[in-house]
């Protein structure tokens, strides 16, 4: 059985679930961004569809992005209770900064020490390396057990352009990362922690009269701009991932390699203002809601509440709302008993052919058997269908 929902199912809002739905890549619609960088790619956080991308999957430096994934490794670690936040990480001489090379620290003195939740400040508003080592070290044991975890956290992402041979992202063979597997690390920051998930607004944080964490993200000064983080080394570039939301629509932009500082900003300002203005994201179902009563056999009811088991949500391009069609695919003549959340069949979003994505439909109630005479009752009735 097939049928066809109207456009009145969209505007939902919803919290966003990233595993469940199948989404396609967006087919361009207009011409993307020409911008002066090695790669970018433009996400809609909702959906996870791309927008726009030059070079995705190019394998290249990420500098200090790669604290993107020791931070989302930490966050989580924080998140499970595994560690505490007012855990004391102190500042080996293996992790102290090493100025002579020019990174970016958070400058805790040698045999220092500061609470995980701080140490994880300093590596995501300051950037700091020391403060990524000791961190690293702290949670992992060492730097290098700590680098495999990553390795492994990103191929459960999906991150297949992304190898971490270390965990501050100065320059190493074989350490490598693409502008979509960035995106993708952001999305799950956001969506895993969101009580961590501020800190990748922070413009400055005081940690002590003589430690200003201070972030060199050029776009935080719009309050829509929440996030998320900069990178730099003479052989990446500067790359900078940033996500803004505006109304309930977030996109996610990464570009790397471009010439200075300044420019980052301004070309990934550029791109996330084309994602906003020329595409809007459409919420089509909420967790749990009923989107259709169906016919039951065979049971102590006669009907079936069905829905998705998380959000399903397209992006498409502005002013294509109207052709917008959502098919829905139910198993035939569905029968008792149902257990609750079992699987009866898909909904689909397509835009002039071209499948935006697709989700399961579950049965969103429990229906037992019903007795005997209902169940002969029916029996015959399907008989003569």
């Amino acid at each position: 059985m097939t049928l066809f929902l109207s456009s009145r199912h969209v505007g939902l809002m919803m919290a966003i679930t990233l595993s469940a739905p199948v989404y396609a890549v967006l087919p361009p619609t207009v011409a993307f961004p020409q911008l002066d960088n090695k790669a970018y790619a433009l996400l809609d956080y909702s959906t996870g569809q791309v927008l726009a991308s030059v070079n995705p999957d190019a394998e290249l430096p990420p500098a200090s992005l790669t604290k993107m994934m020791t931070s989302y490794i930490i966050g989580q670690d924080l998140s499970s209770g595994r560690f505490k936040e007012q855990d004391i990480v102190r500042m080996n001489a293996t992790a102290l900064c090493q100025s002579q090379l020019g990174e970016s620290c958070m400058r805790i003195p040698l045999n220092g020490s500061a609470p995980l939740l701080d140490m994880l400040r300093g590596i995501v508003i300051q950037s700091g390396n020391d403060s990524a080592r000791a961190a690293a070290e702290y949670v992992g044991g060492s730097q290098q057990a700590f680098t495999e975890r990553m390795n492994v956290e990103a191929k459960k992402l999906g991150m297949h352009h992304t190898q971490f041979m270390n965990v501050s992202g100065m320059p190493m063979s074989g350490h490598y990362a693409s502008a979509y597997d960035l995106t993708t690390l952001a999305r799950a920051i956001i969506h895993e922690q969101p009580q961590y998930f501020p800190i990748y607004g922070q413009r400055q944080y005081r940690y002590s009269p003589a430690i200003l964490l201070e972030s060199h993200n050029p776009l935080l000064a719009d309050p829509t701009v929440d996030g998320m983080k900069t990178g730099h080394t003479n052989e990446a570039g500067y790359c900078l991932v940033v996500t803004q939301k505006i109304g309930s629509m977030r996109l996610i932009s990464a570009v790397l390699g471009t010439k200075t500082r300044a420019e980052s900003g301004i070309q990934s300002k550029a791109l996330l203002e084309w994602g906003f203005n020329q595409f809007e994201t459409l919420n089509l179902s909420a967790k749990n809601q009923v989107l259709k009563t169906v016919p039951l056999w065979l049971g102590q009811n006669n009907t079936l509440d069905i829905g998705t088991a998380e959000p399903f949500a397209i992006t498409i391009p502005r002013s294509q709302r109207q052709n917008v069609q959502i098919q829905t695919t139910l198993i035939t003549h569905l029968k008792a008993p149902i257990t609750q959340n079992q699987h009866v069949g898909s909904m689909t979003a397509t835009l002039d052919g071209h499948v935006l994505g697709t989700v399961p439909l579950i049965a969103l109630n429990h229906v037992q058997e019903g007795n005997v005479f209902k169940r002969m009752i029916d029996s015959v009735k399907l008989l003569l269908i």
